[in-house]
């Protein structure tokens, strides 16, 4: 993707081209206009698109399109953010303390120009790292990493290489912390493949971990780079999907994620087939809790229990007379408990 610069980051886009793409960049300026007067394109920067630089003032230069994509910002924010401290605050990757702790992080590296290169990790920014560097000229570089732990431990499926519950409650806790800033509007997807087991029993468990990363490879395809998948455990997904804008938005992941579940897979040479079970919620309409939510699209997702195999669409929205279906079968099933104990049969 192409990347934007102010021309005061000229000298670290220079190092870049000399030192790691081994060309020559023309000088800024020479051959091409541009609707904004400070910033330029300078092409292709594949190997450093995951960095943004700043000046001592904290305005941003060379945005590229991997941090946009890392700090769950869409494809057209390149141009939107002038200020470091305005595009940290709009990432629903980063909690407000975070946000604020980076910023201020930014802004103490230009107080020392000579410092090494600073790794920071943040409680507030779930599968996210950052480092810092001096590149020279009154500018410096924010790389913004991916990382698959959580500082306080988990984050990471071994068997499917997803994100495991913990990163995926603390992915959407984040993206719901935004006080003061633009409003989450999220959807959560909770999934089933109902049939996994039969696999297990009839092939072995090779073919059913075989089966689970074949069904995590199709989930990956299927989303964009700012959504989270998660498997939460056994055959168990979940889906974070970000920027919902309408109900029809979350309704079309939910169809399109069914639909290339439920095609046959080859696996250890034979031909198996499972059934896909989704139910999805809405937040903040749902709720406004990663627990609560969770817990919300796992009751739309067992009242599919019930259909018949063949019924279509194998998918369902929460909706609040749910939960109150499982409340009066919870009741029920403890009032018949207690009368058994009590012999009052």
């Amino acid at each position: 993707m192409a990347l934007l610069a102010f021309p005061e980051a000229e000298p670290f886009w220079s190092e870049v081209h000399e030192t790691v793409l081994g060309l020559h960049p023309m000088p800024m300026g020479q051959g091409r206009s541009y609707s904004r007067p400070k910033r330029q394109a300078w092409g292709r920067l594949s190997l450093m698109d995951n960095r943004l630089t700043f000046d001592t003032s904290l305005q941003i230069g060379a945005l590229g399109q991997g941090a946009i994509s890392l700090l769950g910002l869409g494809r057209g924010s390149a141009t939107r953010f002038t200020s470091l401290s305005d595009l940290l605050d709009s990432s629903p990757r980063l909690e407000p303390n975070a946000a604020a702790a980076l910023v201020q992080a930014c802004a103490a590296a230009t107080w020392n120009p000579t410092e090494d290169e600073q790794e920071i990790a943040l409680e507030g920014a779930p599968g996210l790292g950052f480092t810092i560097r001096h590149a020279g000229s009154g500018t410096w570089a924010l790389a913004i990493i991916s990382r698959n732990n959580l500082p306080s431990g988990g984050g990471f499926d071994t068997v499917t290489g997803l994100a495991d519950f913990a990163m995926f409650v603390a992915r959407v806790s984040t993206a719901l912390a935004r006080p003061g800033r633009r409003p989450a509007r999220l959807a959560v997807h909770v999934l089933d493949l109902s049939g996994l087991r039969h696999v297990a029993t009839n092939l072995g468990h090779a073919a059913q971990e075989e089966l689970l990363r074949a069904a995590a490879r199709r989930l990956s395809a299927a989303v964009r780079g700012t959504d989270l998948i998660a498997r939460l455990s056994g055959d168990e997904f979940a889906i974070l999907q970000a920027d919902v804008s309408t109900a029809s938005q979350a309704e079309a992941m939910a169809r399109r994620l069914t639909g290339l579940l439920g095609h046959p897979y080859l696996v250890l040479g034979e031909t198996v087939s499972v059934i896909p079970q989704l139910g999805f919620v809405l937040a903040p309409e749902d709720g406004n809790d990663a627990s609560l939510l969770l817990r919300c699209a796992g009751l739309a997702r067992s009242s599919l229990e019930h259909e018949a195999a063949e019924a279509t669409p194998r998918w369902c929205r929460f909706s609040a007379d749910m939960d109150a279906r499982a409340k009066a079968q919870r009741n029920a099933e403890a009032a018949l408990r207690n009368a058994v104990c009590a012999q009052q049969f």
